[in-house]
């Protein structure tokens, strides 16, 4: 995308000014005088550069919303995803006072594998002509939260590592382990696991790609 954002800037520039060139040539210069058949070249040069430039950008326009569609698809594709695997044990952590430490292990360790593969990939290649625009102001939110969730199951593999080779307490790895539910519990008031299907509704209506479908854990 960042390519074709380039191509159209240029190819805007270029269309705009062999269109002035061309009108400069018609209207503003004398074609009575001894110039003649070299004036009537470089109009039609202008013309034929005018339209090639015309069709350049439409091309990187129609490229530029295509890769712009395709990868804001595979963005919430792993929003959803994500939010299919941080869901189950969400709600239990939230429902249930009894714990379980290998379960809650291999929650997180799910989480941190499935964000270090995927959580740079779409983002990496979106590039929107106006940075302030609403779809990329829900996906900075979006990936604050992820990121957040990323580096803290970061802190609890490293503590876990410690407990393993016996450097810090279970008291202790428990501790880091608590610290980072409650910072995914809620933000703002709000399950965090609620705002990020949100967001994943907000950029489907924003963008109007009707043809994917929200799939809940439930589903599977």
């Amino acid at each position: 995308m960042k390519a074709n954002k380039i191509s159209i800037i240029v190819t805007v520039l270029s269309t705009t000014a062999f269109l002035l060139l061309s009108f400069l040539l018609v209207y503003c210069i004398d074609t009575n005088s001894n110039n003649k058949e070299f004036i009537s070249l470089m109009v039609n040069i202008s013309i034929g550069a005018f339209a090639s430039s015309l069709l350049a950008l439409i091309i990187s326009l129609i490229n530029y919303f295509s890769l712009r569609k395709n990868y804001i698809s595979e963005y919430v594709t792993m929003i959803n995803c994500f939010s299919i695997l941080f869901r189950p044990y969400y709600n239990l952590y939230l429902e249930n006072s009894n714990r379980n430490i290998e379960v809650e292990d291999f929650y997180i360790q799910q989480w941190f594998d499935y964000l270090l593969s995927n959580l740079h990939k779409p983002t990496n290649q979106l590039y929107f002509f106006f940075e302030k625009n609403k779809t990329q102001k829900i996906i900075d939110e979006t990936n604050k939260i992820l990121t957040d969730i990323y580096i803290g199951a970061i802190k609890v593999l490293e503590a876990k590592s410690k407990y393993n080779f016996e450097l810090i307490s279970l008291s202790d790895y428990d501790q880091v382990k608590i610290k980072f539910f409650n910072s995914i519990n809620e933000s703002g008031n709000i399950p965090t696991v609620n705002i990020l299907t949100d967001n994943f509704d907000k950029i489907i209506k924003i963008n109007k790609l009707s043809y994917i479908h929200r799939f809940d854990y439930k589903d599977l």
